[in-house]
């Protein structure tokens, strides 16, 4: 391999470097790096005709909240294609997470006007917001820090603007976004439902301070006696016991669900339990446990009703805690 040949590699993979540190992987556009070192260039070439567009993204936090950071990510591309389409690519920087600048030197004020216009048309057609800063000065003398800091400030400004006029519709989109969460959690809850109800007979969420209930999986029986009861949780319990429970059992059962009971054995353990036997001969599992267990004020309970399984029938005679025997 020749010195020469040696040298164009080390150049190009120089080069490569350089573009690498320059470039903005999203959008492809310059970044901070590079915005920083063309604002020297400028500042040394002293430039007469000197403009700035200051631009910021419109609701990308609210995009990225909803459709996540691949959504976002769609509307920079898209604003970084948009301003290629007006501008040169030289001339572009994307120098934070939503904020864009294009530096030009070869424009008139109409003419940086109406790409400007441009711009926006596209966005908009896109179904994009940006708010826009410009600043343009033909001073040979003017900084270009101050131009950038004047389009900058005006992008501020409309920046709020666009929020004082369009505060309502973010607050409606937010709404919107939490009622199409709150829609999904219940589908998710409904399938959820749906394959445990082969498992679970009924789950019941207890407030053992007010002895009422909510209702999450219905477990036929008792809920009749429930609904008989006047929505009172223990008196459904006892009604429950004395309607459906084999005789045997009766009496556990009552004296399991007393509501000092429970709160004796949640304070040591995570959860207490019952197996019981119905009249119609099948053995059910009965299973409260604290809702938040970090705080021992709090008195909401989790009450689950299930049938005992195949295994656990095969344990039945060695299982005596909190079960009468026959």
């Amino acid at each position: 391999m020749t010195i020469e040949r040696q040298y164009q590699q080390i150049k190009e993979g120089h080069d490569a470097l350089l573009v690498t540190a320059y470039t903005d992987t999203l959008t492809g556009l310059f970044n901070r790096s590079g915005y920083t070192q063309r604002i020297q260039e400028l500042e040394q070439l002293k430039k007469q005709n000197i403009s700035c567009i200051y631009l910021d993204a419109n609701g990308l936090h609210e995009i990225n909240n909803h459709l996540g950071h691949q959504g976002g990510d769609q509307m920079l591309v898209c604003i970084a294609t948009a301003l290629r389409n007006q501008f040169d690519p030289n001339n572009i920087f994307r120098i934070g997470g939503d904020e864009f600048v294009v530096l030009c030197t070869d424009l008139s004020e109409p003419q940086l006007q109406q790409r400007i216009l441009n711009f926006c048309k596209e966005i908009e057609l896109q179904k994009y917001s940006v708010s826009v800063g410009y600043a343009w000065s033909e001073e040979q003398a003017t900084s270009v820090v101050n131009v950038i800091n004047n389009a900058e400030e005006t992008m501020r400004a409309n920046k709020r603007i666009y929020y004082e006029n369009h505060g309502h519709l973010r607050q409606h989109r937010e709404l919107n976004y939490q009622m199409e969460n709150i829609i999904l959690e219940k589908k998710d809850i409904e399938l959820f439902l749906k394959f445990l109800s082969p498992i679970y007979n009924g789950v019941y969420m207890v407030d053992l301070k007010t002895n009422t209930a909510r209702c999450i999986h219905s477990h036929e029986k008792f809920s009749r006696t429930f609904c008989c009861s006047e929505k009172q949780f223990y008196q459904g319990l006892q009604t429950y016991a004395a309607t459906w429970l084999h005789p045997e059992y009766t009496n556990a059962f009552i004296t399991f669900c007393n509501y000092e009971h429970i709160l004796y054995h949640l304070r040591t353990d995570p959860f207490a339990q019952i197996i019981y036997q119905t009249t119609d001969g099948t053995y059910f599992k009965l299973q409260v446990l604290y809702i938040d267990q970090e705080d021992s004020t709090l008195q909401e309970t989790m009450w689950v009703f299930s049938k005992l399984g195949t295994d656990e029938l095969t344990l039945y005679d060695r299982l005596s805690h909190h079960m009468p025997q026959p």
